[in-house]
């Protein structure tokens, strides 16, 4: 029965040992230990160049499109205006004492468009039925046929005729010339005038 006494023993031991403090090997131990090295945070920037070099190319990019952006909605500010006029030409259509003028400003409006977007030299001597066809091939599913017949025969009429025209077929001249302006293409080479 000497484990009671072992086990009695064991504990007595760490109590015996705490109060004589750590023995030499224990104290020359303690006097190495370091405290525990706790690496530097993560840094935000980027550590290498490829990181750098793409930031600059997204920063450029953005710049780019943000650029394009403000060029094209000042360069389609045209359209906006034309669409305002439209509107207004819409609701007089409605009213047959002002359809005539109304209808009769479409085409100065139409023309007024093309004169902004593409070159004077294309667009300004055009007339009839030579207007209607650099109209068709700059539309976007072609041109209205409503807007066609006005284009055509509207400079023909005498003054107050095409108030005889119904609020339907007037409704569709001012609405075919609207998609005529929201969907013309202009491209780069049309802006330039051929030598």
């Amino acid at each position: 029965m000497s484990a009671p006494g072992l086990v009695h023993a064991t504990a007595a031991s760490p109590a015996a040992s705490a109060a004589s403090g750590p023995t030499p090997q224990a104290r020359e131990a303690l006097r190495h230990l370091a405290d525990i090295v706790v690496p530097p945070p993560v840094p935000w920037t980027p550590q290498t160049i490829g990181w750098a070099l793409l930031a600059a190319v997204l920063a450029a990019l953005l710049l780019w499109a943000v650029g394009s952006a403000v060029v094209s909605w000042r360069r389609n500010r045209y359209r906006r205006d034309a669409l305002r006029e439209l509107a207004q030409l819409d609701t007089q259509v409605a009213d047959a004492a002002q359809r005539d003028a109304a209808l009769r400003a479409v085409a100065p409006l139409v023309k007024r468009c093309a004169l902004v977007a593409w070159p004077r030299g294309r667009t300004a001597s055009l007339s009839g039925a030579a207007w209607v066809a650099f109209l068709g091939a700059h539309a976007r599913g072609g041109l209205d046929p409503a807007l066609q017949r006005l284009l055509i025969g509207a400079q023909y009429q005498a003054p107050g005729r095409l108030q005889d025209l119904d609020a339907g077929e007037a409704r569709a001249v001012v609405a075919g010339a609207r998609r005529w302006v929201r969907g013309h293409r202009v491209t780069r080479e049309d802006r330039h005038v051929p030598a």
